[in-house]
């Protein structure tokens, strides 16, 4: 591969947001708000101060802005100042541009309404995935909501004035022939959302998502519902805690059994979020909601002791993250009985 050549006129120079400067820094302050880490936050910073030189550097002003030229800006070969070690352009930095982008077209800052690159998501969705963004659903369950309104739309029509309980529950219908009952659950989640966007939107008539079918799915109809004390306790005290493995098992089933915590909740703790003096755990849940549960003394002690002595010096505040990656998306029952099973 052949290596860029550093321009030493480039090398005393900085990318600059130029024109965007005040929305990058009310765009940024929001990113916070959210609870974006502040190297996730310099990412967006030095992303849209590249866009914003490149804008100058072209003699475009913002509110000029429109799908082809962001995939310009995609795909030009980079001259621009600062030492950058390739010619091209990341693909994250262009999906940091375009989240900016949404935000700027919720600010109205265009001319006209902006349309995104073909790859992205049409303008309905762009506006729809802010909906849900702004109701403080995590990027992963919009990502999959948004997946969803794309099989679907083909099959409803794009004529959101158009749509009745006929046709949804047709769409239904036929969405059942090629997905099994739990993907159409998940289908139906989306649309029923979807649908309530449109509402509030006025986009077409109200009460829609009440035509959307249930699907019968029970999760877990072929396990049992619960395992009893007396099992769980074998488990906690199958932990070996002389190795790291079994201290961080013991703190994990503790969590799950004393309190009832989801994997998720483990996944996202972290060590601010305990306050050792009155013994409380600070919980951030669907929707931004803060709860506080008390800490049990037997499951304090644990996570002190995985902490203390084999907690590995990972660069992050998450306290089982190496862990609990692995194993999030797993239902309860299952956790305890395959915890032991993990190196």
């Amino acid at each position: 591969m052949k290596k860029r050549q550093k321009n030493p006129e480039n090398l005393f120079k900085f990318l600059l947001p130029y024109e965007l400067e005040p929305h990058l820094f009310d765009c940024t302050q929001q990113l916070s708000g959210q609870g974006y880490t502040s190297l996730s936050i310099k990412g967006y910073i030095d992303s849209i101060s590249h866009f914003g030189t490149w804008l100058n550097k072209q003699g475009i002003f913002i509110k000029d802005v429109n799908s082809e030229i962001i995939s310009n800006f995609a795909k030009h070969h980079c001259y621009c100042p600062g030492a950058r070690r390739t010619h091209n352009i990341s693909k994250k930095y262009v999906a940091r541009i375009q989240k900016f982008i949404i935000y700027l077209d919720h600010q109205r800052v265009f001319n006209t309404s902006f349309v995104n690159l073909k790859k992205s998501l049409p303008l309905p969705l762009v506006k729809f995935s802010n909906f849900l963004h702004l109701r403080g659903l995590s990027i992963k369950t919009i990502k999959r909501y948004t997946h969803s309104i794309r099989i679907i739309l083909p099959m409803i029509g794009n004529e959101t004035k158009d749509y009745n309980a006929k046709r949804i529950r047709k769409t239904v219908y036929e969405l059942s022939k090629h997905y099994s009952p739990a993907g159409l659950k998940s289908i139906t989640t989306s649309l029923r959302n979807y649908l309530r966007f449109l509402a509030i939107e006025e986009l077409c008539v109200p009460d829609l998502d009440k035509a959307v079918p249930a699907v019968a799915n029970w999760s877990l109809s072929s396990m049992p519902k619960y395992i009893t004390e007396e099992e769980i306790e074998q488990v906690i005290n199958s932990c070996d805690v002389n190795t790291s493995k079994g201290l961080r098992d013991r703190a994990v089933i503790l969590l799950l059994s004393r309190i009832g915590l989801r994997a998720g909740d483990i996944v996202e703790m972290k060590l601010n979020h305990i306050n050792w003096q009155d013994s409380v755990l600070h919980l951030f849940g669907k929707g931004r909601r803060e709860d506080c549960l008390p800490l049990p003394q037997d499951a304090g002690d644990a996570i002190l002791a995985y902490i203390e002595k084999a907690r590995p010096l990972i660069n992050t505040t998450r306290i089982f993250y190496v862990l609990m990656h692995r194993i999030v998306h797993l239902p309860h029952q299952l956790l305890y009985q395959l915890l032991l099973l993990m190196p």
